[in-house]
This record gives C-alpha cells, structure tokens and sequence, in this order.
C-alpha cells in the first residue's frame, strides 16, 4: 500500500501543479499549509530546505516533500519571492538573463533526501 504524503506549501496552483504530475499518486498527496522552523541563522538553502522538512516532519507526523526556490540574476541577490505581480516582474526583467535555482526535499522521518536543480535563461514576457 501506498504511504499518506504531505506537500508542504502555501501556494495552491503549486500543489495542483503537484498533483498533476503525480497523479498516480492523488490518494496519498495531501496539501499542508507552509510550516517553518523558527530558525535564526542564515543557512545555505540546500542546507535550509533539509531543516525545513526536517521540521515540517516533527508538526504533521508524515512523510513530507517541500520545495525551496529562487531567482538569480547577474549581480543582483537572489530572490526567494517576486513581491510583485507576474507582468510587474516581466517588465521590470524583461531580458535579462538568469537562472532558477530549486531545491526539492524529502523526508520520510529517517532520513532526508534533497534534490536540486538549475534551469538557466532570458525573461522574455
């Protein structure tokens, strides 16, 4: 039998994008509003979004996955949120090149497994 999984987010399109891709899986996947450890240290993310499940485990008692994102731009900080309408961002970017950076975390209370990737390009709209 397949084991209950809890998606650990606030955003609802990102869950039904979630679902969607693991749609074998839609009686097991159930959304859990964003939990996050109280944390006063700043991390390197791929160490951040290991704690965060880590956490996120500890509140619901079962198995959890959690994304953690960004946004990196040449010579600009990365941003972890937009802060601004998608056409806001698009004009505001507009060609310029960059990169997103996801970090994607597991954690079936034993141990935890993190995936991540880099998709490199232009804001075009």
């Amino acid at each position: 039998p397949l084991a209950p999984l809890a998606y650990v987010t606030s955003s609802k399109p990102k869950f039904e994008e979630a679902r969607r891709c693991l749609a074998e899986f839609q009686s097991v996947l159930s959304m859990v509003d964003d939990v996050k450890p109280p944390l006063t240290d700043r991390l390197p993310v791929e160490t951040l979004a290991g704690e965060m499940v880590r956490y996120a485990f500890q509140v619901v008692q079962t198995a959890c996955l959690l994304d953690v994102s960004y946004l990196s731009f040449d010579g600009l900080p990365p941003l972890f949120a937009l802060g601004m309408s998608e056409d806001a961002f698009a004009e505001k970017y507009r060609g310029q090149r960059g990169s997103l950076h996801s970090f994607l975390a597991f954690t079936d209370g034993h141990r935890v497994h993190i995936f991540d990737g880099v998709v490199e390009g232009s804001v075009v709209s």
